[in-house]
Protein backbone atom coordinates (compact mmCIF):
# COMPACT_ATOMS: atom_id res chain seq x y z
CA UNK A 1 0.00 0.00 0.00
CA UNK A 2 1.38 3.41 -1.02
CA UNK A 3 1.92 5.96 1.72
CA UNK A 4 -0.04 9.17 1.28
CA UNK A 5 1.87 12.46 1.04
CA UNK A 6 0.62 13.92 4.31
CA UNK A 7 0.95 10.81 6.46
CA UNK A 8 3.58 11.11 9.18
CA UNK A 9 6.64 8.92 8.78
CA UNK A 10 6.78 5.79 10.86
CA UNK A 11 10.04 5.88 12.82
CA UNK A 12 11.60 3.80 15.51
CA UNK A 13 11.78 6.67 17.98
CA UNK A 14 13.24 6.21 21.38
CA UNK A 15 13.38 8.58 24.28
CA UNK A 16 16.58 10.53 24.73
CA UNK A 17 18.56 9.87 27.88
CA UNK A 18 19.07 12.82 30.24
CA UNK A 19 22.68 13.06 29.01
CA UNK A 20 21.50 13.19 25.38
CA UNK A 21 18.89 15.82 26.25
CA UNK A 22 21.62 17.95 27.85
CA UNK A 23 23.77 17.55 24.73
CA UNK A 24 20.93 18.67 22.45
CA UNK A 25 20.07 21.58 24.79
CA UNK A 26 23.69 22.69 24.92
CA UNK A 27 23.99 22.44 21.12
CA UNK A 28 20.78 24.43 20.76
CA UNK A 29 22.05 27.20 23.03
CA UNK A 30 25.49 27.22 21.42
CA UNK A 31 24.61 26.92 17.74
CA UNK A 32 21.05 28.17 17.25
CA UNK A 33 22.13 31.67 16.23
CA UNK A 34 24.79 30.36 13.81
CA UNK A 35 22.32 27.94 12.23
CA UNK A 36 19.67 30.64 11.99
CA UNK A 37 22.07 33.08 10.29
CA UNK A 38 23.33 30.34 7.97
CA UNK A 39 19.81 29.38 6.94
CA UNK A 40 18.70 33.00 6.55
CA UNK A 41 21.70 33.87 4.38
CA UNK A 42 21.26 30.81 2.17
CA UNK A 43 17.52 31.20 1.71
CA UNK A 44 17.42 34.97 1.26
CA UNK A 45 14.57 34.89 3.79
CA UNK A 46 12.17 33.23 1.35
CA UNK A 47 11.92 30.01 3.34
CA UNK A 48 10.76 29.56 6.94
CA UNK A 49 14.16 29.79 8.62
CA UNK A 50 12.87 28.76 12.06
CA UNK A 51 11.45 25.57 10.55
CA UNK A 52 14.76 24.70 8.95
CA UNK A 53 16.63 25.19 12.22
CA UNK A 54 13.99 23.23 14.11
CA UNK A 55 14.15 20.37 11.62
CA UNK A 56 17.95 20.41 11.92
CA UNK A 57 17.71 19.78 15.66
CA UNK A 58 15.02 17.15 15.06
CA UNK A 59 17.49 15.27 12.86
CA UNK A 60 20.11 15.61 15.61
CA UNK A 61 17.66 13.98 18.03
CA UNK A 62 16.77 11.23 15.56
CA UNK A 63 20.43 10.52 14.82
CA UNK A 64 21.65 11.14 18.35
CA UNK A 65 24.26 8.37 18.24
CA UNK A 66 25.93 9.88 15.18
CA UNK A 67 25.65 13.39 16.61
CA UNK A 68 27.13 12.35 19.98
CA UNK A 69 30.16 10.76 18.36
CA UNK A 70 30.84 13.47 15.78
CA UNK A 71 33.94 15.54 16.58
CA UNK A 72 32.58 18.75 14.97
CA UNK A 73 29.01 19.14 16.18
CA UNK A 74 28.54 22.63 14.72
CA UNK A 75 29.78 21.44 11.31
CA UNK A 76 27.47 18.42 11.49
CA UNK A 77 24.49 20.65 12.27
CA UNK A 78 25.40 23.10 9.48
CA UNK A 79 25.60 20.21 7.04
CA UNK A 80 22.16 18.98 8.11
CA UNK A 81 20.81 22.53 7.79
CA UNK A 82 22.26 22.74 4.29
CA UNK A 83 20.39 19.61 3.21
CA UNK A 84 17.21 20.78 4.96
CA UNK A 85 17.41 24.03 2.95
CA UNK A 86 17.76 22.07 -0.29
CA UNK A 87 14.92 19.75 0.67
CA UNK A 88 12.68 22.66 1.63
CA UNK A 89 13.41 24.53 -1.60
CA UNK A 90 12.53 21.41 -3.53
CA UNK A 91 9.32 20.78 -1.65
CA UNK A 92 7.98 24.32 -1.22
CA UNK A 93 9.33 26.05 -4.26
CA UNK A 94 9.81 23.29 -6.79
CA UNK A 95 8.54 25.41 -9.65
CA UNK A 96 10.98 28.18 -8.66
CA UNK A 97 13.83 25.73 -9.20
CA UNK A 98 13.23 26.23 -12.89
CA UNK A 99 14.66 29.71 -12.62
CA UNK A 100 18.23 28.56 -12.99
CA UNK A 101 20.78 30.45 -15.05
CA UNK A 102 19.64 28.50 -18.11
CA UNK A 103 16.03 29.58 -17.69
CA UNK A 104 16.15 33.10 -16.23
CA UNK A 105 15.93 34.68 -19.67
CA UNK A 106 12.55 33.12 -20.31
CA UNK A 107 10.65 35.01 -17.66
CA UNK A 108 10.97 38.41 -16.07
CA UNK A 109 10.71 37.28 -12.45
CA UNK A 110 8.94 40.47 -11.41
CA UNK A 111 6.16 39.84 -13.94
CA UNK A 112 2.94 38.28 -12.63
CA UNK A 113 2.87 36.24 -15.84
CA UNK A 114 6.33 34.70 -15.43
CA UNK A 115 5.02 31.41 -14.05
CA UNK A 116 2.36 31.18 -16.73
CA UNK A 117 4.81 31.82 -19.58
CA UNK A 118 7.23 29.29 -18.19
CA UNK A 119 4.47 26.70 -17.74
CA UNK A 120 3.26 27.21 -21.32
CA UNK A 121 6.79 26.91 -22.69
CA UNK A 122 7.40 23.72 -20.73
CA UNK A 123 4.06 22.29 -21.88
CA UNK A 124 4.83 23.09 -25.54
CA UNK A 125 8.20 21.35 -25.44
CA UNK A 126 7.34 18.20 -23.51
CA UNK A 127 5.09 15.32 -24.42
CA UNK A 128 2.13 14.68 -22.14
CA UNK A 129 4.04 11.86 -20.44
CA UNK A 130 7.14 14.03 -19.94
CA UNK A 131 5.05 16.92 -18.66
CA UNK A 132 3.42 14.67 -16.06
CA UNK A 133 6.87 13.39 -15.07
CA UNK A 134 8.10 17.00 -14.84
CA UNK A 135 5.16 18.01 -12.63
CA UNK A 136 5.53 14.99 -10.36
CA UNK A 137 9.22 15.56 -9.71
CA UNK A 138 9.70 19.34 -9.79
CA UNK A 139 6.32 20.66 -8.72
CA UNK A 140 4.72 18.01 -6.52
CA UNK A 141 8.00 16.81 -4.99
CA UNK A 142 7.78 13.09 -5.71
CA UNK A 143 10.97 11.20 -4.92
CA UNK A 144 12.87 9.23 -7.53
CA UNK A 145 11.76 6.01 -5.82
CA UNK A 146 8.09 7.00 -5.92
CA UNK A 147 8.27 7.95 -9.58
CA UNK A 148 10.13 4.78 -10.53
CA UNK A 149 7.46 2.72 -8.76
CA UNK A 150 4.64 4.60 -10.50
CA UNK A 151 6.17 4.04 -13.93
CA UNK A 152 7.36 0.50 -13.15
CA UNK A 153 11.00 1.24 -13.97
CA UNK A 154 14.24 1.17 -12.00
CA UNK A 155 15.48 4.17 -10.04
CA UNK A 156 18.45 4.58 -12.40
CA UNK A 157 16.12 4.47 -15.41
CA UNK A 158 13.97 7.19 -13.87
CA UNK A 159 17.06 9.26 -13.13
CA UNK A 160 18.09 8.99 -16.79
CA UNK A 161 14.59 10.01 -17.93
CA UNK A 162 14.70 13.10 -15.70
CA UNK A 163 18.17 13.96 -16.96
CA UNK A 164 16.96 13.81 -20.58
CA UNK A 165 13.97 15.95 -19.62
CA UNK A 166 16.26 18.63 -18.12
CA UNK A 167 18.45 18.62 -21.23
CA UNK A 168 15.41 18.99 -23.44
CA UNK A 169 14.25 22.01 -21.44
CA UNK A 170 17.71 23.61 -21.43
CA UNK A 171 17.84 23.53 -25.24
CA UNK A 172 14.60 25.48 -25.48
CA UNK A 173 14.93 27.84 -22.58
Amino acid sequence: MKKKKNEPKQTNERKLTPEEERLISQAFRSYYKDLYLYAASHTKNVLPVEDIVSETFTVACEKIETFKEHPNKKGWLLNVAHFKILETYRRLHASDMLYTEDMEELADLSSPYADCRLRLTVKDVLTAEEYLRFRRYFVWGYSLEEMAALEHVSKSNMSAKLSRLRKKLRRVV
